[in-house]
């Protein structure tokens, strides 16, 4: 089954011509219920939420820079769903 993914541009998420640490999530995303983690190409955590702070234990802090490894059941887990084809959508704001 393909998971589905909801992939912002550039432009609609704020993303500055600096580079990627000028991305600015949308307040929208900041004030969901439910954990948002934004990760880069090589699955390493760019931003999460403060949902995903208080769901999953961890300071913002704690996880920039880290592969969303930690976030799978298992390490067999974390590389299939790597591998999996994945369908976006790209959402425009």
């Amino acid at each position: 089954m393909n998971e589905t993914r909801a992939v912002l541009t550039a432009r609609s998420a704020g993303l500055d011509a600096d580079g990627p640490e000028t991305l600015r999530v949308p307040q929208l995303f900041s004030d969901l219920p439910d954990a948002v983690v934004v990760a880069n190409s090589a699955r390493e955590i760019t931003w999460v939420n403060p949902a995903f702070e208080r769901i999953f234990g961890y300071q913002s802090e704690e996880v920039l820079g880290r592969t969303t490894e930690f976030l799978y059941a298992s390490h067999k887990s974390y590389v299939e769903k790597g591998t999996e084809p994945v369908s976006y959508t790209h959402l425009t704001l």
